[in-house]
């Protein structure tokens, strides 16, 4: 139970594989992100790499340079279309230069934005990162990140927990949430549809 299980997709055979010195009941992947060679994995110990060669975990490179990002939940991983890693731990947002292996921009959560729950970039470029407490769009400038969002409010919703991103074709990102569905049309950035569940 718990870790991260493997799926053969030529044999069909499932192989599980947990991460080492952890209890049973904390064993679990809560994000991953495929580099070919590797999967990164955000775990309840902080940021993993799983070779998938040898089938081993081992603390993660950007984890080894910032102690940051051990020993704490990552919630979310993220590589945007410049190389960047986005990495949403319990505590806040991080963004790695995953060649150099060094932070360029973090944020702590606030009141208004707390725990990301999913991320995504549209084709703009535009990150969008989902919350507890709604949708909200992220820009970084130098080692800040801002936080635009009231998406929700300007449309007379409540802002509630983000439970996925998709972003389709045609540039626009389909936001799910508990009670409902919400378009984002990726050029205006505003709400364009709503489906009430």
């Amino acid at each position: 139970s718990g870790g991260l299980s493997y799926i053969h997709t030529k044999t069909g055979k499932i192989e599980n594989f947990s991460i080492p010195q952890m209890e049973a009941e904390d064993n679990s992947c809560y994000s991953l992100l495929d580099d070919g060679e590797n999967f990164h994995v955000g775990s309840m110990v902080g940021l993993l790499l799983f070779n998938k060669t040898t089938k081993e975990f081992r603390k993660h490179p950007l984890a080894e340079s910032n102690p940051e990002l051990s020993g704490i939940l990552i919630r979310a991983l993220y590589r945007d279309s410049s190389g960047k890693i986005w990495i949403a731990t319990e505590k806040g947002i991080m963004v790695y230069n995953h060649q150099t292996h060094e932070c360029i921009a973090a944020q702590p959560y606030t009141k208004e934005f707390k725990k990301i729950t999913a991320i995504c970039e549209d084709g703009d470029g535009t990150m969008w990162l989902g919350t507890e407490k709604g949708i909200h769009r992220a820009s970084r400038k130098g080692k800040q990140i801002k936080f635009t969002g009231g998406y929700e409010k300007a449309r007379n919703l409540t802002p509630g927990k983000v439970l996925a991103l998709y972003l389709n074709n045609y540039n626009q990102l389909l936001i799910s949430y508990t009670d409902k569905i919400i378009q984002i049309d990726g050029k205006e950035k505003t709400i364009s549809s709503i489906m009430i569940l």
